[in-house]
């Protein structure tokens, strides 16, 4: 059975993914949750199997677990990588995290905006404010504030496994040039445009299933 590891984004809890795991029927999916606000916190507390994945294994990288999943594959040879609505390095500015971090959870409002789409369905929106509550305000702030550092280009373009690379079609809080520079870096790379806001795993989970599964 094919094992699928869910690299979640800021939230770090792998507890918004379960519409994607119900859309993976007969595969062993594993949904990872992070410790600690830096890109070093977050890949030492992956599973030792993770770290040092199997021929056989896929890992679908979300927004800020797109750099981990790229460290991964750059040093292992997997089935295929799924970076979904994610970047190499950041190509904004991005404010403080503490400053973005200010009030916490976000409002419903913002959530739906910049995550799930105004049309998001209450109980989504709810949950996921729910979740990111959960998370220590000073971990999202420091993991904002690695995003805006990081830089995965050297990793990136060691990878020789199969990458396959979403773009969310309403994306507001990964720009369209992130997948601009990731082609001028490879320009063989295998793009797909899905329609939908940032959190696509959330509101478009058979979308995403399929490309896993392909």
């Amino acid at each position: 059975m094919t094992r699928v590891w869910l690299l979640p984004g800021m939230d770090g809890t792998g507890k918004l993914h379960g519409d994607l795991i119900a859309s993976l029927p007969g595969y062993d999916v594993r949904p990872v949750a992070y410790r600690g606000g830096s890109y070093e916190d977050a890949y030492a507390s992956l599973p030792p199997a993770l770290r040092a994945p199997s021929p056989d294994d896929v890992i679908v990288a979300e927004s800020f677990g797109g750099p981990l999943g790229i460290r991964i594959a750059a040093g292992h040879p997997i089935a295929k990588l799924v970076v979904l609505a994610s970047f190499v390095k950041m190509p904004l500015w991005m404010p403080p995290g503490d400053l973005i971090t200010a009030i916490h959870p976000p409002p419903a409002l913002a959530i739906r905006a910049l995550m799930l789409g105004l049309d998001a369905p209450e109980e989504l929106v709810e949950r996921v404010q729910r979740t990111i509550g959960e998370v220590p305000r000073e971990w999202l702030a420091a993991r904002l504030d690695a995003v805006a550092e990081v830089d995965a280009t050297d990793a990136f373009l060691a990878i020789r496994s199969p990458i396959v690379w979403l773009r969310a079609g309403s994306d507001h809080m990964v720009p369209a040039s992130a997948t601009e520079d990731a082609l001028s870096l490879r320009p063989e790379l295998e793009v797909h445009q899905i329609d939908g806001p940032h959190l696509l795993a959330q509101r478009e989970p058979e979308a995403v299933a399929r490309f896993i599964r392909g």
